[in-house]
């Protein structure tokens, strides 16, 4: 797993997440492999990706299955990759999971990029890499696949199938397996990995809503590590957003201004990308900021000042409207959660 000009890595504790699965599922591969204590207990180590190709040939010659790789990721488990769990699960709605998750992306492995697209029903999630060699890339996909499906059955149903995932590379196992192993359709021979699901699922909150347990600096690293694409016209829209919040409640000639765009350009823009202007505001403020400040004890007027609402009453309305439970409420669900979970 080479990229198109000299060598990339990816993170050991990625590696880590990915042995432990196979084990789970076959046994004997941590054996097998002979992966150095030093490593392990080092997660975010860089691994050169040629290295992890080495080791998926020696699973592959042990387990001698095609589709070993997509079979024993059914068994992640993120506990192995605390970075992982505690950074992407500790976000108290899907939406803002999903964020995280993306950004990750660009810091555990060269070349990676993971983002979202929108229809009127779907969403897309879709991941390409650099990784030149069209078997390793799809081995790789079916990994990211995986990671990303546990993400949402972290939120929606431990049983949760996508609609529909895209694949590069041509179809591995008999026909039908792969589709038997993921639950739905496969396209084969795809641009780039994809995996579908139904929009309605973003503003799904956590199954276990406990307070994070990731250490603040690991959040603001995070941010400064992923800076936003210029062409991702939707993200750059959200982080304006969140800039402008410091001004008042963002608004769309002020964001319009910033953006060096009319007003009028922008809606057209964001229309095109299956977006409205109030309706990603709504997810940058109530999906994505709101439950987070809450999940920190942050009191409702603070909130509403930080989120640029001009009145409590305001906010508290808004976020109901979105969540269907008053902020209040929304606390005291997280906190008989959190006496359930103690």
């Amino acid at each position: 797993m080479t990229g198109s000009s000299g060598i990339s890595f990816g993170r050991t504790g990625m590696f880590w997440l990915f042995l432990k699965a196979m084990d789970d599922y076959y046994g004997g591969c941590i054996k097998k492999v002979n992966l150095p204590q030093s490593l392990i207990d080092e997660p975010m180590r860089l691994m050169p990706l040629n290295e992890i190709t080495r080791y998926f040939g020696i699973l592959d010659e042990h387990i001698n299955d095609p589709l070993f790789v997509a079979k024993g990721c059914s068994k992640l488990d993120f506990n192995n990759f605390p970075l992982l769990k505690n950074i992407v699960l500790s976000s108290p709605v899907l939406f803002t999971a999903i964020v995280r998750f993306n950004y990750l992306a660009t810091i555990l492995q060269s070349g990676a990029k993971c983002y979202t697209e929108r229809t009127s029903q779907v969403t897309k999630w879709c991941y390409d890499t650099s990784i030149p060699v069209l078997s390793e890339r799809l081995l790789d996909s079916f990994v990211a696949v995986w990671k990303f499906i546990h993400v949402l059955r972290h939120y929606g149903s431990d049983d949760f199938e996508p609609l529909v995932i895209h694949l590069p590379g041509s179809r591995l196992g008999g026909k039908g397996e792969a589709e038997k192993i993921f639950g739905c359709p496969i396209v084969w021979n795809a641009k780039r990995t994809e995996v579908w699901f139904d929009i309605s699922l973003l503003p799904t909150f956590s199954k276990t809503m406990n307070k994070p347990a990731y250490n603040a600096s690991d959040l603001q690293l995070l941010k400064y590590l992923n800076m936003p694409d210029r062409n991702d016209f939707s993200r750059c829209v959200f982080e304006a957003v969140d800039y402008a919040r410091a001004y008042g409640y963002p608004k769309l000639e002020f964001i319009a201004q910033i953006m060096g765009v009319a007003p009028l350009t922008l809606q057209r823009k964001l229309q095109k990308e299956n977006y409205s202007f109030s309706e990603l505001v709504k997810y940058q403020l109530i999906y994505i900021l709101a439950p987070n400040m809450l999940v920190e004890d942050r009191a409702i007027e603070d909130i509403t000042n930080e989120l640029g609402f001009s009145n409590s009453q305001s906010f508290v309305k808004a976020f109901k409207k979105a969540h269907q439970l008053t902020p209040k409420q929304y606390i005291e669900c997280l906190d008989e959660v959190r006496g359930i979970i103690r």
